[in-house]
């Protein structure tokens, strides 16, 4: 069938530490008449710890962070959705569900000051995404993503995963050579720590970027994160930069 694709996939893990591991994923995707493509995946995972995470020992209090003993994180997954077009691509707008499920996940816990395996917890949402282009040069995207979490071992919520999460960013190509681009970001509040008891509050940040190639090889940019200079935390406790201005001059070869 022409309009039906089906992508295979098989990966062989060999590791010093915690043997061989296969993981696998089966992608399947769709194409309708209407300018509509449904799409779907399933798979399994595995991530070894990292070094940092088995042997660090640079805790703020002069204990040891890691854990020898962690074991490796594996995960089973799939999710299911849809991408439509419309007014000859110039519009288009897609909805996917979500859900993962993982056994011994490696998180830190702010309470121990270590790394620690999270026998099972899971993950579970939606995301949706749009994109407007209604001239070559421009282009508005937008994003949305709702997600549950839950440490079954506890039944509390996993610790810095934001419920909700938006993104709207504006690319504007003012000149053959010269690109504008504004990104928002939202993150709503989420659980500092595994118990729950700290949150992190909500924050919005404004973006902004542009560069220009001067030459062929030569790329000019300039960029300013948090343009507002809005104070937000993504860990408790961790303050992040200000307002931060960049500039530079890249170079092709």
């Amino acid at each position: 069938m022409e309009r039906l694709f089906i992508t295979p996939g098989l990966r062989i893990d060999d590791h010093q530490l915690f043997d061989t591991e296969t993981t696998y994923k089966l992608s399947i995707a769709y194409l309708l008449p209407t300018q509509t493509r449904l799409k779907g995946n399933f798979g399994t995972g595995f991530k070894a710890p990292s070094l940092y995470q088995l042997y660090s020992t640079q805790d703020f209090r002069g204990g040891p962070i890691g854990d020898p003993n962690l074991k490796p994180d594996k995960s089973k997954n799939y999710d299911f959705g849809f991408e439509h077009h419309l007014l000859d691509n110039k519009l288009s707008f897609g909805a996917t569900y979500f859900h993962n499920k993982f056994k011994n996940m490696v998180d830190y816990d702010l309470t121990l000051n270590k790394y620690k395996n999270i026998g099972q917890a899971w993950t579970k949402g939606f995301e949706i995404e749009s994109t407007y282009k209604p001239i070559k040069t421009f282009k508005v995207s937008f994003n949305y993503t709702h997600m549950k979490t839950k440490d079954k071992e506890t039944g509390l919520k996993l610790a810095r995963r934001p419920e909700n999460q938006a993104g709207l960013n504006t690319n504007w190509v003012f000149r053959e050579k010269a690109n504008f681009n504004l990104r928002t970001t939202y993150n709503d509040y989420n659980w500092n720590n595994g118990a729950n008891t700290q949150k992190v509050k909500p924050y919005i940040k404004v973006d902004l970027s542009t560069y220009y190639d001067l030459t062929k090889n030569f790329h000019f940019f300039c960029r300013i994160e948090n343009l507002f200079d809005r104070k937000y935390e993504e860990v408790r406790g961790y303050a992040t930069l200000g307002r931060s201005f960049y500039a530079g001059v890249k170079e092709k070869f």
